[in-house]
């Protein structure tokens, strides 16, 4: 019988020598025959694990029955899954209505491939429910304003399609009646926010201009403080030697005037305007020449180099270096010092 059942295999698949063991056509059978009996193995086992799976789920909720593809359960089962496929697809439409990616489309934008992806997902499964909700077109898309426009209404324990509020004309109207009766309130509110815009606008007008005006106002007192520098230099210079008495009181008075100008200089923290002095009209430029900058003028480079302000000596304080530094703003130096004391020490013998 076996002799008989290999001869008929033998024609049946047109094998003209029988195989031997050693033969590379029997180790080639021998190894499919294998695989074979691999896959099957592990199709059975795969099929053990979902057994016991489904045996575990159905001990777990009480399921006596294991359900069938007609069987009721099994048909409502399916059914909820279509329709959870179909609300997913509706809410990842919804998300891109919200994320305004339509607008794009509208604006001649081309990175719209995933609402036409999504959109024929809709339409699927739209098609697969019990009772096919309407396919929705580009066009119909395109044209919406918002995703109530398109009316996809979820299926729900409780069917809400028969309502009034579900038909969109409905909707529309009652959107436009709740705009016409807060059209009154709408207004009063934009009056008050027209009045308060209108109060800010002319708040910061007149800020602007009081900046403005300080401006000129410190640039006036810069170049008044620095005019009174240099008279006073010059003073002190023309009398050194002719009145020596008189070049030190000019010089005490200057230093004094120093100080205030330096504490007034000092007490500008945050200050965004710009410290520069200007000229008066009709003085002689040349008397600026060749004539120490006051140490009050330092303040402004600090302020325009740091924009705060490091704090200032008061008018009170004697330092041991403050009589060096008025010398050397007025460019005197020992010999000349001796020279003046000669003088003063002449001037009162006589």
């Amino acid at each position: 019988v076996q002799e008989e059942e290999l001869t008929r295999y033998k024609e049946e698949h047109g094998i003209d020598t029988r195989w031997l063991p050693d033969s590379t056509a029997y180790k080639e059978a021998q190894k499919l025959l294998i695989e074979r009996s691999y896959r099957r193995a592990v199709d059975h086992l795969e099929r053990l694990v979902q057994e016991e799976e489904l045996t575990r789920y159905e001990e777990e909720h009480g399921i006596d029955t294991r359900w069938l593809p007609d069987s009721t359960a099994y048909k409502e089962a399916q059914k909820l899954l279509i329709e959870r496929s179909y609300r997913r697809a509706v809410d990842h439409l919804e998300r891109l209505v919200v994320q305004c990616l339509f607008e794009l489309m509208k604006l001649g934008m081309n990175d719209v491939e995933v609402i036409r992806t999504t959109l024929r997902q809709y339409n699927d499964t739209a098609t697969c429910l019990n009772l096919p909700r309407p396919q929705l077109s580009w066009s119909s898309v395109l044209n919406a304003a918002t995703v109530a426009d398109f009316d996809l209404l979820r299926d729900t324990h409780m069917d809400i399609r028969s309502l009034p509020w579900t038909e969109p004309s409905r909707r529309e109207a009652m959107n436009y009646y709740y705009g016409l009766k807060h059209a009154q309130e709408e207004i009063v509110r934009l009056n008050v926010e027209i009045t308060q815009a209108m109060n800010y606008y002319y708040g910061l007008k007149h800020a602007q201009e009081e900046i403005f005006r300080l401006n000129v106002e410190i640039t006036r007192l810069l170049t008044f403080k620095f005019d009174n520098h240099v008279d006073y230099y010059h003073a002190i210079q023309e009398n050194m030697m002719r009145d020596p008495p008189l070049a030190q009181n000019l010089s005490l008075q200057w230093e004094y005037q120093n100080r205030i100008h330096e504490c007034i200089t000092s007490k500008l923290p945050g200050f965004t305007g710009a410290l520069s002095i200007g000229e008066h009209i009709g003085r002689d430029k040349s008397l600026s020449t060749d004539v120490p900058v006051p140490r009050w003028f330092l303040w402004i480079n600090s302020i325009r180099d740091n924009g705060q302000m490091q704090g200032g000596e008061g008018l009170g304080e004697d330092g041991g270096d403050d009589d060096d530094d008025v010398l050397r703003e007025l460019g005197i130096g020992t010999d000349m010092i001796v020279e003046l004391m000669e003088c003063i020490s002449t001037s009162d013998n006589s």
